[in-house]
């Protein structure tokens, strides 16, 4: 998990503010603690927080640029087919400075444009700024696993990883959504595109922002296609899910510094394990919380049976009164109101 953040100031001849951009990445530390970055473009502002997991070393800095300096990028996330793209771009010509997907993202976007984002096949939330172009790229994947929140208004645009950062701008309104308010009591949640607070929003996932003086417009890249083939058997459709199934678990496997999975106990989290128990000759390491006295509530006999059939390095952790003080903090990660307690 890293952090982005960033700015764009529509007005010709406005420069981007450096200290309101420190503030708003400094407000998501928590979410990179291996390395922070700042650039500044002018009337572009770029922020990173790094979490290292792919190349750990400096190399893998960000912003990062393209050789000639003229192309940017800040990126959260993990791209599971890198490797792949890796060397298919190396076979045309390309050239890298470092073993991180991050540039290889990068170098993708250098050849294809906007319609690099077709071929990424992992979790992210990015911005790129062009100066070829004059334009930023704002995009986040498929099924929106990475956040991406943004503001904008006559004079500049602000993103973030997260909504607390929008914030550092006394700019940005701060009074309740009304229709995001009556979303959240009916649904339990806010979806995407709006926010609890107006006038900031969500990209949706599998879309992508191109922001320039000219204005703000959204593209769909990627969308759901279902297509049911009434003529394959159940065993096919088994066959078929086990193999995508056992596939995408080992891809998100890869990885500079261990692995590790939460563990609750029920299909899913149990299915995962085991999958990526069968990829590793190392003991995967796992993760299950406790509650004590609570036995409705309690799935940690089930996580452990798991754990020992995959012979993982588990780890469990009680829900005691001592975390349940730590309410506060909680609410100031999520930034927005939850009522699910999953």
């Amino acid at each position: 998990m890293c952090g982005i953040a960033g700015i764009f100031e529509f007005g010709r001849g406005a420069v981007a503010d450096a200290r309101l951009l420190d503030r708003m990445t400094e407000l998501i530390a928590h979410r990179g603690p291996d390395d922070s970055g700042l650039v500044l473009r002018g009337s572009v502002g770029l922020g990173h927080r790094r979490l290292s997991i792919i190349d750990l070393s400096a190399a893998g800095h960000q912003p990062m640029a393209s050789e000639d300096g003229a192309v940017w990028i800040t990126y959260n996330g993990e791209c599971y087919n890198y490797g792949e793209l890796a060397r298919s771009l190396r076979a045309r010509g390309h050239r890298f400075r470092s073993s991180s997907d991050t540039e290889v993202l990068l170098h993708l976007y250098l050849e294809q444009g906007e319609r690099f984002l077709e071929a990424i096949d992992g979790m992210f939330a990015l911005a790129i700024w062009d100066e070829r172009k004059q334009q930023m790229l704002l995009a986040r994947d498929r099924l929106g696993i990475k956040p991406l929140y943004y503001f904008a208004d006559r004079e500049h645009l602000l993103f973030a990883s997260e909504m607390k950062s929008l914030l550092a701008d006394p700019r940005v309104p701060t009074d309740v959504d009304p229709a995001a308010l009556g979303e959240y009591f009916h649904l339990l949640s806010i979806p995407d595109p709006n926010c609890i607070l107006r006038g900031v929003r969500k990209l949706l996932p599998g879309r992508y922002l191109t922001v320039s003086r000219d204005g703000i417009t959204e593209h769909r890249y990627w969308d759901l296609a279902i297509a049911p083939d009434p003529g394959r058997s159940f065993d096919a459709d088994c066959e078929a899910f086990d193999r995508l199934f056992t596939a995408s678990v080992r891809s998100h496997m890869v990885a500079d510094v261990p692995v590790g999975a939460f563990l609750s106990g029920g299909v899913d989290s149990s299915a995962i394990v085991c999958a990526a128990s069968q990829q590793t000759t190392t003991p995967i390491e796992t993760f299950s919380i406790t509650f004590p006295g609570l036995p409705e509530f309690d799935e940690s006999p089930y996580a452990a049976a798991v754990a020992r059939h995959c012979a993982a390095d588990h780890h469990e952790f009680s829900l005691t009164p001592n975390l349940i003080e730590a309410i506060d903090r909680v609410v100031w990660h999520a930034d927005e109101p939850f009522a699910i307690s999953s």
